[in-house]
């Protein structure tokens, strides 16, 4: 009896070296590595059979839907809002067309554009639901495979390199240290209490304004690779930046992350024009009188969401300072809950 399969992935704050997970300028930046946290804001595919030969694809986020007959599928123009679902469908089912039809459904809880690596972890997610339904639930169906094909098929959606760090948090979840090297990348899993340690004094906003991560990241990888000297040293400071958070989590030393989430920040804004906004820098600054002590963007910047880290502050502190920031015209706050579980698929 065919059942109806689901699977969630969540979503990720870069806490310090986004952007190093471009190919191939990890490979040029001496240890290169990126920080990041897995967060309940969560991508979910559920895919429905049905007894006959049509497949519907919908978004609830995005208010789209297409339907396309089985014998339709691999010529099929990839609807300009579901071209990732589409491209992955095509994918999965490019040597064995599926024998029934289905519903596709997803739901992303991530704002779009938000920086939060959402088209990312909801490439992890449709493949979870894909792959279950052409081989079957397996025991592990988190496999790092799946970041390749992820990667590929985006990059074809997003028409630039697509980074590495959003499959990860998506597949594997938690606290992770992801070192990127020749052929093969090392994810090291940060366990309670650091975790905890750094989740609970995150505040994140979305600032209104979605970003155009291709945009941002194709000027770096171009300006680097034409060998710009200014890239080059901004991109080793954030290399330098994020040995220093990752010493600092692994210390559980607050005013030293705060420190170096701040050096990651400088070096980033000199990126690239529109890494940041003028309602982010207000933001910002607006949140440093009121105690929080560092913050930056997530993801490529240029809009979408940012952080601010306050540990000084206890909870009613951290909600004055929530309010003063969302009076600022198209900022809100975004609560989460750090979360150590990555990819799950499950049939019912």
């Amino acid at each position: 009896m065919l059942k109806t399969i689901t699977s969630r992935a969540p979503t990720r704050i870069d806490l310090a070296g986004g952007t190093l997970d471009l190919w191939p300028i990890y490979l040029m930046v001496p240890e290169a590595k990126t920080i990041n946290l897995s967060i309940d804001l969560i991508a979910e595919t559920t895919l429905t059979p049905r007894p006959d030969s049509r497949i519907t694809l919908r978004s609830r986020d995005q208010n789209q839907e297409i339907t396309v007959p089985l014998s339709e599928l691999n010529t099929y123009a990839p609807h300009p809002q579901l071209e990732l679902h589409t491209k992955l469908l095509n994918h999965i089912f490019s040597a064995h067309p599926p024998e029934t039809g289905f519903t596709l459904e997803t739901f992303a809880q991530s704002p779009s554009g938000a920086g939060l690596g959402g088209s990312s972890t909801l490439s992890i997610s449709l493949l979870g639901a894909l792959e279950t339904f052409r081989d079957g639930l397996t025991e592990t169906p988190v496999n790092e495979r799946l970041t390749k094909i992820a990667r590929d098929v985006e990059s074809t959606v997003i028409k630039v390199p697509a980074g590495l760090q959003d499959y990860y948090g998506a597949l594997y979840g938690g606290l992770q240290v992801l070192t990127w090297g020749v052929a093969q990348h090392n994810h090291e899993r940060l366990l309670d209490p650091i975790r905890e340690f750094v989740a609970k004094d995150l505040i994140l906003f979305y600032s209104g304004k979605s970003r155009n991560s291709g945009i941002n990241n194709w000027s770096v990888y171009k300006s680097y690779l034409d060998q710009d000297h200014k890239m080059i040293e901004c991109l080793h400071e954030i290399a330098s930046a994020t040995k220093q958070v990752e010493e600092a989590l692994r210390s559980l030393d607050t005013k030293k992350l705060s420190l170096a989430i701040q050096a990651e920040w400088r070096a980033r804004k000199r990126l690239a024009l529109g890494i940041t906004t003028d309602e982010i820098d207000q933001a910002l600054a607006l949140a440093a009188t009121k105690g929080a002590l560092a913050g930056k963007v997530c993801g490529a910047g240029g809009g979408g969401c940012f952080f601010v880290y306050a540990p000084e502050l206890d909870q009613s502190a951290k909600q004055v300072l929530v309010s003063e920031v969302i009076a600022i015209e198209g900022i809100r706050h975004l609560p989460f809950h750090s979360t150590e579980k990555g990819l799950e698929v499950s049939t019912t």
